[in-house]
């Protein structure tokens, strides 16, 4: 639908939810609110880099921590939306990227190289630590 066509509400206790950070725009022809997420909207102690920053990376979600990884979003969804449909797509958990072609996760919406290549050299850094805590230890 052309942009025209929608106009932002005022921001009222009623249209602006600030615990969710949306902002909420009506379409004019058929009278429903859709929501746009944006991480800016977020109370600063709930956006993942100042959470991170202010507490420690434990206190962070698993969403949250592949948000920062992945840095943005797409339209109408936050980086943190985003991460969870990622997670949900793996079976919930990073366990389930393990043994993955990391290339099927450019089947999301939002999902291509650049993020791919984020996600990967994560991933990569990750199995070099264990591995080389597993050497000191004698392990393999």
């Amino acid at each position: 639908m052309p942009k025209n066509n929608r106009s932002k509400i005022t921001q009222t206790p009623s249209s602006y939810d600030v615990k969710q950070g949306l902002s909420l725009f009506i379409d004019k022809d058929i009278g429903v609110a859709n929501k746009k997420s944006k991480i800016k909207n977020l109370p600063e102690d709930q956006r993942p880099r100042e959470k991170m920053l202010k507490y420690s990376p434990e206190e962070l979600s698993d969403a949250e921590l592949l948000a920062i990884i992945l840095r943005t979003g797409t339209k109408g969804k936050s980086a943190i939306e985003l991460a969870e449909e990622l997670l949900e797509s793996v079976g919930g958990s990073f366990k389930g990227f393990s043994g993955r072609d990391i290339k099927d996760i450019t089947k999301i919406k939002g999902i291509k190289n650049a993020k791919l290549v984020a996600i990967a050299a994560t991933m990569e850094i990750a199995h070099r630590i264990l591995k080389q805590a597993f050497r000191e230890k004698g392990i393999f």
